[in-house]
């Protein structure tokens, strides 16, 4: 992976957990406020170029000689309302956490704090290290080629450490989200987890859903009478498209598709597999696995982990419908397509 591909992968990490400058003057523009924040052009353009990429790439030739979906004015037109749409729920979701943390009582002036600046450096200045071998110009234009700012990426970074912090306040201070091993295991052990391994059959473009039905169906009538093992599919890619998950893992209630984990704990002992489970993206297959208090208790500090930080996830969403973003006559005054 190349430095650029990291910059923008380490963004849209953001973006998706939550989602301002090259050297013009209008970067540090205000184009408007959002609950009390000044939304500045360098993240519009960085939210809209980002977009307007992906956006060519599914909907473009693939030729770059031909240009983009967005130098021709008739082609971009067709995609206006997906590119706004896009663009503006991305820009309200990173002050959707800001507000979350503002509730409780984690304000602008903690973004701006000696602790969450300290904190920004040290990520800022180890990813120069890590991926750069301390070449900050080298680093520089990749952000700039990614239509990114020092200003805006530490923007990013601060927010994220706002979501630490809150992240502290719910588990540690207020304690509203489960904090404590004991507890949490108890609660795996209520009916809350169960250990399985499965196959995924997805329905990709293309793909005749009938025949993968078809497919899945062969899985799980041949682990079923005992033929073939769960272990006989799980590295195939003709069976199985989730060969990254090739070992078994506890399935638990909130951290996945609850369509999965109703499915898994019907299965009341080792060796049970599931009838074909219809989801919207495809089919799976899932047999529970051999488990043991040992091996839960030595799983339980990552899963408590990862059941926080989707607890403090659904938390922050719970504020999406309270922010919008109020634009400036000047924000009013800009089209997105002509943002290049």
């Amino acid at each position: 992976m190349n430095g650029r591909t990291k910059i923008v992968a380490a963004v849209l990490c953001v973006l998706i957990c939550a989602l301002t400058l090259t050297g013009c003057s209008n970067n540090e523009k205000a184009i408007g406020t959002c609950c009390g924040y000044d939304v500045l052009y360098e993240e519009l353009r960085f939210v809209t170029m980002t977009y307007k990429t992906l956006l060519d790439t599914e909907y473009g030739d693939g030729n770059a000689e031909n240009g983009t979906i967005w130098d021709d004015a008739a082609t971009a037109e067709q995609y206006r309302a997906e590119l706004e749409e896009a663009v503006w729920s991305t820009l309200r979701s990173n002050y959707t956490t800001l507000v979350a943390c503002y509730e409780n009582l984690l304000t602008v002036e903690d973004l701006k704090s000696d602790v969450i600046q300290d904190a920004v450096d040290e990520l800022y200045d180890s990813m120069i290290t890590e991926d750069y071998g301390g070449d900050e110009k080298a680093f520089k234009e990749d952000l700039e080629a990614s239509y990114m700012t020092e200003n805006l990426f530490r923007f990013f970074l601060a927010t994220d450490q706002m979501k630490n912090e809150l992240y502290y306040v719910l588990t540690q201070d207020l304690a509203t989200i489960v904090s404590d091993s004991g507890e949490f295991y108890d609660w795996l052990k209520d009916g809350n987890c169960v250990y399985v391994q499965h196959i995924f059959i997805g329905n990709d473009e293309g793909d005749d859903p009938a025949e993968n039905l078809a497919l899945a169906q062969e899985v799980q009538q041949s682990i079923a009478n005992g033929s073939k093992t769960i272990d006989d599919y799980v590295g195939s890619a003709k069976y199985n498209e989730d060969t990254s998950n090739a070992a078994p893992y506890y399935l638990v209630r909130d951290l996945y598709d609850e369509t999965l984990v109703e499915a898994g704990l019907q299965l009341e002992n080792a060796g049970n597999v599931s009838p074909v489970i219809s989801t919207e993206n495809g089919y799976y297959v899932m047999v529970r696995m051999e488990d043991s208090n040992e091996k839960l208790l030595s799983n339980v500090p990552n899963l408590l982990y990862y059941y926080q930080w989707t607890k403090v996830g659904e938390y922050i969403d719970t504020f999406a419908d309270d922010v919008s973003i109020e634009l400036s006559d000047y924000g009013k005054s800009i089209d997105l397509l002509a943002i290049k």
